[in-house]
């Protein structure tokens, strides 16, 4: 299965955007109070490096064509610590609904998520 990095890759996102890309991404990490170490590696890792300059900044909405690819960016770098707080949840769902995607469709993202995550986990346990 493709990874969430290479799909990002593969939509080859303009600078701009991969600069919404990291700001929404790192609100979603501080949403339970600050960003720690693996939230911040798995946005690097999402967006294969640092990013350089400060361009202008875009609106959230910019990346409606990308909208399911970010959710779930989001909720992977929610994830990653191993919770999906409250907090986290929150700021993934206030995304989600400013790019038009249903709860209906949000809870499926998550499901689809958490279900790569926790095979991945368990392919670590069993290597």
């Amino acid at each position: 299965p493709m990874h969430l990095a290479d799909e990002i890759a593969a939509v080859g996102l303009t600078p701009a955007m991969r600069r919404v890309f990291n700001r929404g991404l790192s609100a979603v990490a501080c949403a339970d109070g600050s960003m720690d170490e693996p939230e911040r590696l798995a946005i690097e890792t999402l967006l294969g490096g640092k990013l350089g300059g400060n361009a202008p900044r875009e609106p959230l909405e910019s990346l409606w064509p990308h909208a399911e690819l970010f959710v779930r960016a989001c909720i992977h770098v929610a994830l990653v610590d191993g919770h999906y707080r409250v907090e986290e949840a929150r700021a993934v769902s206030l995304i989600a609904h400013r790019l038009g995607l249903s709860a209906q469709r949000l809870a499926a993202l998550e499901k689809q998520v958490f279900d790569k995550l926790e095979a991945a986990s368990q392919q670590r346990r069993r290597a």
